[in-house]
């Protein structure tokens, strides 16, 4: 459906910077943000490249930490030589995200 009317809309500097902050942290146009939040929605903030990087980098640690969980809950789980690397791998990514 095409749009074809328009609203204006007076705003104060703080009120115009805090919307185009918000549509920003959003990824939409300033309008569209408007838009949503007349609607009844509430636009949510995107994750920035660094935000999803550092969700991805968890994401790997906690399938390291489920492979060390599943290795102690077997019955051959004497190898310390395993469990070793697999706890060496796991603090090894975890030392960059928590700046060690």
């Amino acid at each position: 459906m095409k749009r074809s009317s328009v609203i204006t809309l007076r705003l104060t500097d703080w009120e115009n910077d805090l919307i185009t902050q918000k549509a920003d942290d959003c990824q939409l146009t300033k309008s569209e943000y408007v838009r949503q939040l007349a609607l009844g929605h509430e636009p949510k903030a995107r994750l920035t490249e660094e935000q999803m990087t550092l969700l991805q980098d968890v994401r790997k640690i906690r399938y390291e930490l489920q492979q060390m969980s599943n290795f102690f809950s077997r019955e051959d789980s004497d190898s310390w030589r395993v469990t070793h690397y697999w706890l060496d791998k796991a603090i090894a990514k975890l030392k960059p995200l928590l700046k060690l």
